[in-house]
């Protein structure tokens, strides 16, 4: 029988994949938390492997590589904080040297991984027996069991410092440079909370290791740790779920960075006045030039697609359409566009309504059915958006231009 532990890491790893491949928060350090949060899931499941697996063959393939991954979990969520906290998620020349637990981790599984099949069959029923102390029990050529565990603990309790270390580091830099908005309120707490769960994750894997070196049989580290693995297994589950329901959280820290806006063209083609001062907007430092440009696009499409002529057309539509978060979207319409959503929706369907009173529909259809067919809920709406774009209601409108 499956234990809940095989479900919980499953499910982790596939929420983990679905967020490398969907993340919308246009910040590399995504695939940090994605790669951390995979590996660890991934870990539990090779314990899970380990601990109830009956069968040989699953566990021969588990035994060689896949430990060795446990050391990119650490660094992984190191380069995370540290990239949300700066803004930047490159990686030096020396950052590399914090895979080189994982590079000895690795080479150390090479005599196995290429070992015959015999062999690592060999192996895997010592690991499915109930010592710890079988002298064959060796999947590391170069650390032994005992080592391997040992280092584990350490590795992630430095790490489990350094996180906190950088967490606090960076927030006290962030001052001049962060808005205070309800988005740096959800990353801080955030940050907390994974940092925290990973010093949780420190305590009882420490606990774990001095367990495994002191007691003498499978059965008994069972029966004192089991709870433990469950429970961190399915913490790293609900981390993965908290994203799926916090996706503010993919989106990084609101940076405050002064950008000018791109000099708009009057109708003749000339180039309009220079922007004063007063012009310059703080917005967030995601909204780079080539976003904004994959935000306009994305309008663009909607509006030749006639998409506002749909009685049920929302900003929610574009998002879905395009993948750019929904408030994205609302702080372009409000700060970067200047006007918001449904005023720029009305404004595409009062055009599209000049064009079919122009084109005689008035001969076949009311005001209230040309309303309808752009798109607007009702008659009354329709007259108050005309009336606020054109000045002056349909009637005097068309009476004014001889079409009544």
């Amino acid at each position: 029988m499956n234990s809940p532990l095989l479900y919980n890491c499953l499910a982790g790893m596939f929420l983990s994949l679905l967020l490398l491949g969907f993340n919308k928060g246009y910040k590399s350090a995504n695939r940090y938390l994605s790669g951390a949060l995979f590996f660890s899931s991934l870990f539990f499941l090779t314990i899970d492997v380990f601990l109830f697996n009956q069968n040989l063959s699953v566990i021969a393939l588990f035994e060689t590589v896949v430990p060795s991954f446990y050391f990119l979990i650490c660094p992984l969520s190191y380069f995370y904080i540290r990239s949300i906290l700066s803004d930047d998620s490159s990686l030096s020349k020396a950052d590399f040297l914090h895979f080189s637990l994982f590079v000895v981790a690795f080479s150390g599984t090479m005599p196995l991984l290429f070992s015959s099949w015999e062999h690592k069959l060999a192996i895997a029923e010592n690991i499915r027996s109930n010592s710890w102390f079988n002298p064959t029990y060796r999947i590391n050529s170069l650390l032994s069991p005992n080592q391997n565990k040992i280092i584990k603990a350490i590795h992630i309790f430095v790490y489990v410092l350094l996180n906190w270390y950088t967490f606090y580091r960076y927030k006290q830099q962030l001052k001049q440079r962060i808005l205070y908005t309800k988005q740096y309120n959800i990353i801080r707490n955030w940050l907390i909370v994974f940092c925290g769960f990973f010093s949780f994750q420190a305590f009882f894997l420490i606990i774990g290791v001095y367990n495994v070196v002191t007691l003498q049989s499978k059965a008994l580290f069972l029966e004192t740790n089991y709870l433990y693995l469950l429970f961190m297994s399915f913490g790293f589950l609900m981390l993965n779920l908290v994203l799926l329901l916090i996706p503010q959280i993919l989106y990084g820290l609101p940076f405050e960075r002064t950008v000018t806006a791109v000099q708009p063209l009057l109708d003749d083609g000339e180039i309009a006045p220079e922007l004063t001062n007063d012009d310059n907007k703080s917005i967030p430092s995601f909204y780079t030039p080539a976003y904004i440009a994959e935000i306009e696009l994305s309008i663009k499409k909607a509006e030749d697609e006639r998409l506002f002529l749909d009685h049920e057309f929302k900003m929610e539509r574009i998002s879905n359409m395009s993948g750019i978060p929904l408030h994205h979207l609302a702080f372009f319409f409000s700060n970067i566009h200047k006007s918001s959503f449904s005023e720029w929706r009305n404004n595409l369907r009062i055009r599209h309504s000049l064009q079919l009173i122009t084109e005689g529909s008035l001969k076949k259809h009311s005001f209230e059915g040309i309303a309808s067919q752009c798109g607007f809920s009702s008659r009354h709406t329709f007259i108050r958006a005309f009336k606020m774009n054109m000045g002056q209601t349909p009637t005097e409108y068309c009476k004014l231009k001889g079409l009544i």
